[in-house]
């Protein structure tokens, strides 16, 4: 049996190396949304870190999982990877599955927070309606157009220092797509996700 070599360079995770990208040069163009704003790889950074520090105050940390419920915008991207820079896993529902499957998706997960695009807020109110056992925590992205659950502030101080990075299980859970009933959670290694 041979040893581990010593000299192994520190884990960083992919999400370090995106932050470390994008703070790079803050002024280009990184994503464009529905309607054809551009948002700043500054402005994504920023995001990131902002979302990583309210969710840290709401126990979102490693091992645990933050369900997120979106269409394609760009606040879904930043909370994945503001999620994953805690250490905790993502898991990215489908709007267009029913509420009882995405209540089911939800409590296999052990979802702790439900993160969910204003837009959306009728399918999230269902699919808390439809949990059966204890029901996760809900933020929006934004004001919902009902009263609201609790919405994420738009500004708050920069996330405190990160424990150092290492290895760990899988940081998104990734499923199947439910075609012979409900979507199952598949195994994937740290190295398949991102």
């Amino acid at each position: 049996m041979t040893a581990a070599p010593t000299d192994a360079p520190p884990f960083t995770s992919y999400v370090d190396t995106l932050l470390t990208v994008l703070a790079r040069d803050p002024d280009r163009p990184v994503v464009t949304t529905a309607d054809g704003q551009d948002v700043t790889a500054g402005t994504l950074h920023a995001t990131v870190h902002r979302m990583a520090a309210v969710l840290r105050t709401h126990g979102v940390d490693r091992g645990r999982t933050v369900s997120v419920l979106s269409r394609n915008r760009p606040e879904a991207l930043a909370a994945r990877y503001a999620v994953n820079l805690l250490g905790a896993r993502v898991v990215l529902l489908y709007e267009g599955m029913a509420a009882e499957t995405l209540s089911r998706m939800v409590e296999s997960a052990e979802t702790v927070l439900l993160l969910v695009d204003p837009d959306l807020h009728d399918t999230a109110r269902a699919l808390l309606d439809g949990c059966t056992g204890s029901r996760p925590e809900a933020m929006t992205f934004g004001p919902p157009p009902a009263p609201p659950p609790r919405s994420a502030p738009t500004c708050s101080p920069p996330v405190p220092p990160s424990p150092p990075p290492r290895p760990s299980p899988a940081r998104s859970a990734p499923r199947t797509t439910g075609a012979s009933g409900t979507p199952a959670e598949r195994p994937a290694s740290p190295r398949a996700c991102g």
